[in-house]
C-alpha cells in the first residue's frame, strides 16, 4: 500500500536575528491511509513544527513532503491553500468555532471556502458532520455557547471537515 503521507529528511529552521534555530531535523516517516499515530515528545522537540508542516501551514527548509501522491513541500502559497481546502481536515483542541454562527454554519464553513453555493450546501446529501451535529441534540439554530449548555460540552463534530466524494 502506498503511503498517504511520505516525508523524507524533512527539516525546518528559523532565523531569529543572528541565531539559527533548527526546529526539525531530518524526519522521515510514511503514513498509510486509515493509520492512526501519535506524535509525542517533550516541549521543544518539534511536534508543533511537524504538525504545521503536515497541515501545509508552513513549508520545510529541507527534505520532501508528499501528500496523496503530490509533492507539496515546494508549492506556492496559493497552491498550498488549495491543498488545505481540498485534501486536509483540521480538528483543533480549542475547536476554533465562530461564536455567533450556528453549529451547522460552523460545519458548513469549509464548503463556503470551497465555493459551493448555499443552495447546493443545503441540498447535498446529509454528511456525517451534519448528522452528528443534529444527533448530539444541538439544534442547528444553536450557537456554540448554547450548544455547550444544551449538551454539557462543546460539540466536537463542528470541527469536522467535509469533502466532495472522490
Amino acid at each position: 500500500m502506498s503511503p498517504l503521507i511520505r516525508i523524507q529528511d524533512l527539516s525546518r529552521e528559523y532565523q531569529m536575528g543572528e541565531e539559527r534555530i533548527l526546529a526539525l531535523r531530518g524526519v522521515t516517516l510514511d503514513i498509510v491511509r486509515n493509520e492512526y499515530l501519535a506524535i509525542m515528545g517533550p516541549s521543544g522537540s518539534g511536534k508543533s513544527t511537524l504538525m504545521n508542516l503536515l497541515g501545509c501551514l508552513d513549508t520545510p527548509t529541507g527534505g520532501e513532503y508528499w501528500l496523496n501522491g503530490q509533492e507539496v513541500s515546494r508549492l506556492s502559497d496559493d497552491a498550498l491553500a488549495r491543498v488545505r481546502n481540498q485534501e486536509i481536515g483540521f480538528v483543533f483542541q480549542t475547536f476554533n468555532l465562530l461564536p455567533r454562527a450556528t453549529a451547522l454554519h460552523n460545519v458548513e464553513l469549509p464548503l463556503v471556502y470551497s465555493g459551493i453555493r448555499g443552495r447546493e450546501r443545503r441540498e447535498r446529501p446529509t454528511t456525517t458532520a451534519t448528522q452528528t451535529v443534529t444527533a448530539t441534540g444541538c439544534r442547528t439554530a444553536s450557537t456554540p455557547a448554547r450548544a455547550r449548555r444544551q449538551a454539557g460540552r462543546t460539540p466536537t463534530a463542528t470541527g469536522a471537515r467535509m469533502h466532495r466524494p472522490s
